[in-house]
């Protein structure tokens, strides 16, 4: 369950947005990973959102795995990610990466911590 915290910080829900991802990802794509590395692959954008300071956590929430954004995605994340990615035997493109990305980024958008004005 997401909920907001204040007007300008809602929670990430990682189980909902790989959820949102693999329904948006491309049957290609589908075809390379499985449901569990896509999981694996958001848990480290997770990761790495966390410690690079993209990233506030909610001190309200009892959970690991919910967090509130306060930053978008940039090329650093999808280098990271296709290095991270090939360390856990799952082997993507840049391209593969980017789809991923794109999906995620549609879920921010959902949850409300991308204002798609100003995206």
């Amino acid at each position: 369950m997401k909920t907001q915290t204040n007007k300008n910080e809602q929670l990430y829900v990682p189980n909902d947005a790989v959820e949102l991802v693999w329904g948006s990802i491309s049957k290609e794509l589908k075809n390379k990973i499985t449901l569990n590395d896509l999981n694996i692959i958001i848990r480290m954008l997770l990761r790495f959102y966390d410690q690079t300071g993209l990233i506030e956590h909610n001190d309200k929430t009892s959970e690991n795995d919910s967090i509130s954004l306060s930053d978008t995605i940039d090329e650093e994340i999808t280098q990271h990610l296709i290095i991270e990615s090939a360390r856990n035997n799952i082997n993507l493109s840049e391209k593969d990466i980017q789809e991923i990305l794109d999906g995620e980024y549609e879920y921010l958008k959902k949850i409300g911590v991308i204002d798609e004005e100003n995206s």
